[in-house]
């Protein structure tokens, strides 16, 4: 997590760094930021909001979303030379390099271009930060993030975290926040995200996927709060699990990259959602929402031509809860392109012909969709070969 200015290269604890001995320099949080390009047309490109908090109880008066006094608060990107101004959780360009140009999701057009200069493509991850800078220029809190620049073509494997990652919700995010134990995970999580997103079947060695399928990329998407995007994303990066190379040697092995995307509330107000309305589903939705608009945004394809209907930039969804399931569908996703992993480690998948397809649903109708098992779940035989060999839509089939 240090940023280039810092030469500690094995820290992971960024208020360790010695870039930030500024002082006293409080810490925030910030959820990680998809950048998307259309790979017809490399001047469409779009970026999701800049999701931020920083907490007054740290000493920084003043710094909280939407007011932050004297201060003004900006998005830094390694190796890039211009600070960019954040403006309503919108990427401006700096007013000294010129006048702004409007771009795609209310984010300036030249900023837009600048981050495609400054960030790796494809499965690397590039390191920003957003800080809130004083008048003197003194930094007074920052928030570490990655930017993930990914291209149109790309489709997404939206992942949960607790219960799916983890075993359970409740332990899972005690141990990964509290005790930092991260143990309490179902086993063979890592090898089957890497194996989905190389493309390889090394459960089934015999299995050669077919060349047409796309670049597929993870989104961890969970209910957890801005208050715990540091500690997830700490857990996310350092969770190893051993793989068996042969009988007498192991390899560790870690989850492949990718942005994190949570709840911008509360932790109180996800609390309510979760355990009194059983509502955390609909915050799932519209985050995924707004990647589905991010993607038709620099869709070069006329949308007349699709029907007006909106490209489905998923390639599935895997939770742990019929919420989940509800999310994925809402967002768009096919049913058969659902998974539901139960604390038992089997995972199941909603591929069952119902009469309900592309209509609101409620949870008894998910649960009788299910067909597909996989008793031995991530480490299943068939998983891979079922997840890589489904037919994938073109255009969203719910109702968004």
């Amino acid at each position: 997590l240090c940023l280039p200015s810092c030469n500690n290269t094995t820290c992971c604890c960024v208020d360790s760094c010695s870039v930030f001995s500024l002082g006293s320099v409080a810490m925030g949080h910030a959820f990680d930021l998809i950048l998307v390009q259309s790979d017809q047309d490399p001047s469409l490109t779009n970026c999701s909001d800049v999701n931020y908090s920083f907490d007054p109880l740290l000493g920084v008066p003043n710094c909280c979303i939407g007011d932050i006094g004297d201060a003004d608060i900006f998005l830094e990107v390694e190796n890039c030379d211009i600070r960019f101004p954040i403006e309503n959780n919108k990427i401006k360009y700096p007013a000294s390099y010129g006048q702004e140009e409007s771009g795609y999701g209310g984010h300036d057009a030249k900023a837009l271009k600048k981050l495609t200069e400054c960030c790796s493509h494809g499965e690397e991850a590039t390191r920003a930060r957003v800080v809130v800078v004083a008048q003197s220029n003194r930094i007074l809190a920052m928030a570490p993030c990655y930017i993930h620049f990914w291209s149109s073509s790309d489709r997404i494997f939206v992942c949960d975290i607790d219960g799916t990652i983890t075993k359970s919700n409740l332990r899972g995010l005690l141990d990964t926040v509290v005790t930092q134990q991260y143990s309490y995970c179902h086993d063979g999580v890592c090898q089957f995200l890497q194996s989905l997103v190389a493309k390889q079947d090394e459960l089934s060695p015999a299995y050669e996927p077919t060349p047409t399928i796309p670049n597929i990329r993870i989104l961890y998407l969970s209910s957890r709060p801005l208050g715990l995007a540091f500690s997830t994303r700490k857990f996310l990066q350092q969770l190893r699990q051993e793989q068996p190379i042969s009988q007498r040697v192991t390899s560790s092995l870690g989850l492949p990259r990718g942005p994190l995307i949570g709840f911008t509330g509360s932790l109180r107000q996800i609390l309510v959602m979760e355990l009194m309305t059983h509502s955390v589903h609909e915050f799932k939705a519209r985050a995924l929402q707004r990647v589905v608009n991010l993607w038709n945004s620099v869709d070069s394809s006329s949308p007349r031509a699709r029907g007006e209907k909106k490209i489905n930039p998923f390639w599935a969804g895997l939770g742990n809860t019929y919420m989940d399931a509800q999310a994925y569908h809402e967002a768009g996703m096919d049913l058969q392109q659902i998974y539901i992993i139960d604390k038992n480690s089997e995972i199941r998948c909603l591929d069952r012909n119902t009469a309900t397809e592309g209509m609101p649903m409620d949870r008894d109708d998910y649960r009788a969709s299910q067909r597909t098992l996989f008793p031995f779940g991530y480490q299943d035989k068939n998983i891979i070969r079922h997840i890589l060999s489904a037919k994938q839509p073109d255009i969203v089939s719910a109702y968004i």
